[in-house]
């Protein structure tokens, strides 16, 4: 008897802890899509790569100490205040005119 209770107890341990990786899975899925949306407003927005895009919104989030993915969304709303103090280094190598 004591082994079926171990076996039922064992088995709902093993479903929660599925339950939960799979809610923080989705989780970081949502906030890589929301942070490749920003990416993407920012490089066009400001004529830039979406690698110094992302350089900006990462220096940005850790200089305020704001999670990057809510930075990203603040950007995806246009929050006017996110999106001026979010301006890309320039890239020395990219020519006037050049897209």
């Amino acid at each position: 008897m004591a082994d079926v209770a171990t076996i039922g107890i064992l088995g709902e341990r093993a479903a929660r802890e599925h339950e939960l990786l799979s809610r923080q899975l989705q989780i970081a899925l949502n906030s890589r899509v929301i942070i490749e949306q920003a990416k993407g407003m920012l490089a066009e927005r400001h004529q830039t790569s979406v690698d110094q895009a992302f350089a900006a919104l990462r220096t940005q989030a850790r200089n305020t100490n704001r999670k990057l993915a809510d930075l990203a969304l603040a950007v995806i709303d246009d929050d006017p205040a996110v999106v001026s103090s979010l301006r890309p280094p320039h890239d020395p190598s990219r020519r006037a005119g050049q897209t």
